[in-house]
């Protein structure tokens, strides 16, 4: 058993870790904190929040329901954007 599982299982506090906090580049992709390089989410998939680790530095970071949620929105803009340049050639 993990020392902090065993601390919650006895009732002792667990130590509580401060991630930095995950930032959007102008696309709605995530930029890692520590290293500030840009991890592109695949089409098709969605950010939601919680805790991520970069893939090039692999250091933690989270993010956070209002970043995921911005990231969608900046994703349905985009390709609301998209659906009326096509409309309109």
């Amino acid at each position: 058993m993990h020392a902090n599982q065993e601390n919650a299982v006895r009732g002792a506090p667990t130590a509580q870790l401060e991630l930095a906090p995950a930032t959007l580049n102008e696309f709605g992709d995530v930029v890692c904190p520590h290293c500030r390089v840009n991890i592109i989410t695949p089409a098709g998939y969605k950010l939601v929040c919680g805790v991520a680790a970069c893939l090039r530095c692999r250091q933690s970071f989270e993010v956070s329901e209002a970043i995921a949620e911005e990231a969608e929105t900046i994703y349905r803009t985009r390709v609301l954007r998209r659906q009326a340049n096509v409309k309109a050639n």
